[in-house]
């Protein structure tokens, strides 16, 4: 038995928001380009402690790859660390750099979402899920980059920034391609939110899988879960009903080194569990691009905090589609037993 929700637009306006302060990510800034372009910013950011960067970068010229600058400093200020693929022999660290993160060798689309903190006096400080799509068939995995980054940028708060590729004579990122910003506060600037609810769900009685229909179409997609199994499952995701083979990705359980999977028929979220699961995900909804899908998974493994320690499992996959907008989600249960009574599911969405 699996568990359905219908969800109808009620004007957009349930959103994230702290009830005992009225903080809630505000919307930032927004930049979708016309014309194909080496480089895309936003500036206007609203002033806060913490950010997120959502980059939808559409395969243009060239591989374009991606490097992030702040407050339109060019200058040998950034830091960071870069793991390709997720392997634990794959990190590579950059000082004294002109850009505070760089997927360089990208191909086909690529999708980012940075946390940035921002906090007045101090280096700014960022974690970034990157990944590339590879192209749009199901055939390739995608690629996954992950990337912890500095910059001492400290006398004034982040006001700008720019993601440009690696040679600008020859490489440029394709019309529709967007940098989104969001930012905790209380005020939003456009009278809403950036991300609002648009889809939830939860299991009054176990069953096989939990979805939500009806989805309004959004640009951007944040999913969590609560996946509690009644003995053992093995999530994974589905959109729009389709059980083809239609999907790849590539995802790394527990730190160790990655594995992928092509031409399946969903995206993996997680290993066999026995016990609660978190799912938290990002995912860029563009209908007539691949819907690529970066996240990650933990697991208690017990409840002994002397004897099981939690497990984790990281992902990005893509679902090979370039005519649909996301309409529905499933999370599926591909093993023994069923998600038990309370799984939920929750998504919110951004329109930018």
């Amino acid at each position: 038995m699996s568990g359905t929700f219908n969800f109808q637009d009620p004007g957009y306006t349930a959103g994230l928001v702290n009830e005992s302060t009225g903080q809630q990510w505000v919307q930032g800034a927004s930049n979708t380009i016309s014309a194909p372009t080496s480089g895309i910013n936003i500036t206007d950011i609203p002033r806060s402690k913490q950010h997120m960067v959502l980059m939808h970068l559409l395969s243009g010229t060239g591989t374009a790859g991606a490097r992030i600058t702040l407050n339109n400093s060019n200058q040998n200020v950034y830091a960071f660390t870069r793991s390709v693929n997720d392997g634990p022999d794959d990190e590579t660290s950059f000082v004294s750099q002109p850009y505070m993160s760089s997927n360089d060798t990208s191909s086909g689309d690529i999708f980012q979402v940075a946390a940035i903190g921002d906090v007045d006096g101090e280096y700014k400080l960022s974690y970034i899920h990157s990944m590339d799509s590879q192209g749009t068939a199901a055939s390739v995995a995608p690629r996954r980059v992950g990337i912890i980054g500095k910059a001492n940028i400290t006398s004034q708060p982040i006001n700008r920034i720019d993601v440009n590729n690696v040679n600008p004579a020859t490489q440029t990122y394709g019309i529709n391609s967007n940098v989104a910003s969001c930012s905790i506060g209380t005020k939003p600037v456009t009278g809403r939110s950036f991300w609002e609810v648009i889809g939830t769900n939860r299991l009054e009685t176990a069953g096989d899988s939990i979805s939500i229909t009806g989805l309004p179409n959004r640009r951007y997609l944040w999913i969590q879960s609560i996946c509690k199994p009644d003995v053992s499952v093995l999530p994974a995701l589905r959109f729009n009903n389709d059980s083809g083979q239609s999907y790849s990705d590539r995802v790394i359980a527990n730190f160790t080194s990655a594995t992928t999977q092509t031409s399946e028929e969903q995206i993996r979220l997680s290993n066999t569990i026995n016990h609660s699961l978190y799912i938290n995900m990002w995912v860029a909804n563009l209908a007539t691009s691949v819907k690529l899908v970066t996240g990650f998974s933990s697991t208690t493994n017990g409840d002994n905090v002397v004897i099981n320690t939690p497990l984790s499992f990281e992902f990005s996959g893509k679902w090979a589609n370039i005519t649909d907008a996301i309409n529905r989600a499933d999370i599926i249960n591909r093993g023994g037993g069923n998600f038990d009574i309370g799984t939920s599911f929750t998504i919110w969405g951004s329109a930018v």
